[in-house]
């Protein structure tokens, strides 16, 4: 069996992924694709599908969606804990940081609802200790075995896709396709580069590699598989694929509408009556006359419903997508709305956003496990993204009371900057200590000592307490 052979839960989803990453990527990606994605009318010549695929309108909301989820997600920063400070500050072999590289792949998740990221170590590197995380597309990641070793399920086998650069001359290089093959051989964790064979037109190995970890072999292959609700080689459909489809009939009902449109938008002369071998123009400089006394002209205009239908079939698709991409595109509802209904209203779509969430932290957490391991660091690896997605706002009365607790010594300090960082009128990320040295600072450039609690006495509160910075 060759090196470039496929899974068969790849063949089941590679064209799912391939819609949905056409979809994501908008209309450019979507028409290039032309009758796969908007079949052509019956009878239809060339030039006549080119004019009819370029009136009609992509409207993206899939992309939309994905880039609001991302927000959702990001909207707060991570939790890193490592054993070595700003570990999570470069992380890959172009030192980008964990925030870049965990965006890239939570992107990857929700647009294939698949990712595989491998820890290495370049050779050349063992020197500063220092592994780098590689992140690869589902479409990339083409054949895995997972294996019963001992008691253990492991992954056995993976063979990723790849591209590398040959000099043709000192002005062009050219891109070509090579498999690296991550594979326990004897136990011990190898990597393999195929090429393809110029004679022999057969992919070959040319080179091998035996990485080790301070000095030993490995015997697990440091490749972490994950999907959009658990860590895991399993392949399951993407998070937003329905979301997709329906993208797509909106944009064969946008080309039938404005195909329709085209066609009917401006009257049509017609006459009955004159001579068949002249040319009739239009304009105000123009008379038509005719010798037949019952000569007749007109102009044939649009009647009837078939527009209409298609236009109410839009509306109703865009309805559908913003039902299913979490409400982000939803007509807001009159009136005012309680934070509490608001939260359940949105629950399914926030579950969804949570296993997400938490799917990421895992999915980082173990590749610093696997990276603290081979650095040959020891101590707590936690890895946790932002599961907290609506955003309240305190009122004026909590803000109140709870300065009254602080004041009268029920609530602590940190109890009381931990509310109001819940509750968002401190930013994310400033810690207890460094909130009390802002509130230090402010009182000194005013010219007044902090006071003892490092709060605003009771009568100094009011309900007319800003609740942010504007």
């Amino acid at each position: 069996m060759p090196v470039n052979s496929t899974h068969r839960q790849y063949e089941a989803y590679r064209h799912k992924w391939t819609r949905c990453r056409d979809v994501i990527e908008g209309a450019d990606a979507v028409k290039a694709k032309g009758e796969v994605y908007l079949p052509s009318l019956s009878g239809q010549s060339s030039d006549e599908y080119s004019a009819y695929k370029k009136r009609a309108t992509f409207y993206n909301a899939s992309s939309r969606t994905l880039d609001a989820l991302v927000g959702a997600i990001f909207r707060k920063s991570y939790q890193f804990v490592y054993p070595e400070v700003d570990r999570d500050k470069h992380v890959t072999v172009q030192n980008n940081s964990l925030t870049d590289f965990s965006k890239y792949t939570l992107n990857e998740l929700l647009t294939t609802g698949r990712v595989g990221i491998l820890v290495d170590m370049p050779p050349l590197n063992n020197i500063t200790n220092r592994c780098y995380l590689v992140v690869y597309k589902a479409e990339d990641i083409i054949n895995w075995k997972v294996e019963l070793v001992g008691d253990k399920l492991m992954l056995t086998m993976v063979v990723i896709r790849e591209e590398y650069t040959e000099e043709i001359d000192e002005f062009e290089d050219q891109i070509k396709e090579q498999y690296r093959v991550l594979v326990l051989r004897d136990g011990v964790y190898v990597q393999e580069i195929y090429r393809l064979d110029s004679t022999t037109k057969d992919y070959t190995l040319v080179e091998q590699i035996v990485p080790t970890m301070r000095g030993s072999r490995i015997h697990e292959i440091p490749f972490i598989f994950s999907n959009w609700q658990k860590v895991g080689a399993e392949v399951i459909k993407p998070p937003l694929i329905d979301l997709v489809d329906i993208n797509l009939s909106h944009y064969n009902s946008s080309a039938d509408l404005e195909h329709g449109r085209h066609f009917t938008a401006l009257p049509t002369a017609w006459v009955a009556g004159f001579p068949a071998d002249i040319t009739l123009k239009i304009g105000s400089s123009v008379a038509w006359i005719s010798e037949d006394p019952g000569a007749k002209a007109g102009f044939l205009e649009f009647t009837g419903q078939g527009l209409s239908s298609l236009e109410k079939a839009l509306e109703q698709k865009e309805y559908q997508m913003a039902i299913i991409g979490t409400r982000l595109l939803d007509v807001p509802k009159k009136g005012v709305e309680a934070a509490e209904t608001y939260k359940v209203r949105n629950m399914g779509e926030h579950n969804v956003l949570s296993s997400i969430s938490l799917t990421l932290s895992d999915l980082f957490t173990r590749v610093f496990e696997f990276v603290a391991m081979w650095e040959g660091k020891s101590g707590d690896v936690v890895v946790s993204f932002n599961t907290d997605f609506t955003a309240v706002s305190m009122t004026p009365n909590e803000v109140t009371a709870l300065v009254k607790a602080y004041q009268s010594g029920t609530i602590s300090w940190e109890t009381l900057f931990y509310n109001f960082q819940k509750g968002e009128i401190i930013e994310d990320g400033i810690t207890a200590e460094e909130e009390k040295a802002r509130i230090e600072g402010d009182m000194i450039l005013m010219g007044s000592p902090p006071p003892v609690n490092n709060i605003p006495s009771e009568e100094e509160s009011s309900e007319g307490v800003p609740l942010k910075n504007e």
